[in-house]
């Protein structure tokens, strides 16, 4: 008796997961393509500006920092999927004081409303 219980619990989860494949790996790759986002929390840092950078059809919230030395050349920091510009504090900190400027622009869908796609007129 106990072995039809136990084929008949193992065939459940067997067709269970068989059925469910196909959410789960929505649910994964949904996870992948389009994590929690973070918005921004915090003022620019020290020797950095807030701005909005115009594109063709989309306005990204950024921020602009100044050399605190000769400059050198200017640093585009690009934060990952699933994060936001805060993460280029430590770059900010590090190459400023080194001649270098750095521009961190968020993403769309990541920064505190300038981030929404315009659409043109037609």
């Amino acid at each position: 008796m106990r072995a039809i219980g136990a084929a008949a619990v193992a065939a459940l989860a067997i067709l269970w997961a068989v059925a469910a494949q196909p959410f789960i790996a929505r649910a994964g790759a949904s996870a992948l393509l389009h994590p929690a986002r973070r918005r921004v929390s915090r003022a620019a840092p020290a020797g950095c500006t807030e701005a909005a950078v115009a594109g063709e059809g989309v306005r990204l919230a950024a921020w602009r920092c100044a050399t605190a030395a000769p400059p050198r050349g200017t640093i585009v920091y690009l934060h990952g999927i699933a994060d936001n510009r805060t993460s280029a504090l430590g770059v900010v900190d590090r190459f400023r004081s080194r001649g270098f400027r750095l521009a961190a622009p968020g993403r769309l869908a990541h920064d505190r409303g300038l981030d929404r796609p315009v659409r043109p007129a037609v």
